[in-house]
């Protein structure tokens, strides 16, 4: 494999992971990505008021930008040294609602990948304080990995 093909290092990774979690989006989520080892990333976002969709509970839409996060981190986890995974396709499945004063925990794994596309699947669990916890989605989405432009 050529120099250039080869993946990001820990050190990287760890850098730009740190970096993304601080963009916008991910911001007003709240997302913290708890862990990233070989194409598995975890996250935790709270469920808080501003995220409220009515009757106390999240809307939908933060459940898909978390999961297209969680889905991002997965993907950056394998890419080779200057690709960025764009996503291409989103299905998210609603299974139920997450209460608000909860947390989201979305455990994101490759399931394939090749050299231009990986495909992530992202279950999304509901914990409540008491330590409960709800399958609150489950997810597919694939992205494809783009050059950066230089």
């Amino acid at each position: 494999m050529p120099a250039d093909a080869a993946r990001y290092s820990a050190e990287e990774l760890d850098r730009f992971c740190r970096t993304m979690v601080e963009q916008r989006v991910q911001r007003a989520l709240g997302l913290e990505l708890l862990s990233l080892v070989d194409g598995r990333a975890v996250c935790r976002v709270p469920v808080d008021e501003d995220k409220d969709g009515g009757g106390g509970y999240l809307h939908g839409g933060f459940v898909s930008m978390a999961v297209e996060a969680a889905a991002f981190f997965s993907a950056i986890g394998v890419a080779r040294r200057g690709q960025w995974p764009a996503t291409v396709d989103l299905h998210v499945a609603l299974l139920r609602s997450a209460r608000i004063g909860s947390a989201l925990v979305l455990r994101a794994e490759l399931s394939t990948h090749t050299r231009t596309l990986a495909v992530v699947r992202v279950d999304v669990v509901e914990r409540r304080a008491e330590g409960d916890e709800a399958v609150v989605a489950v997810a597919t989405v694939t992205k494809a990995y783009r050059d950066v432009a230089r």
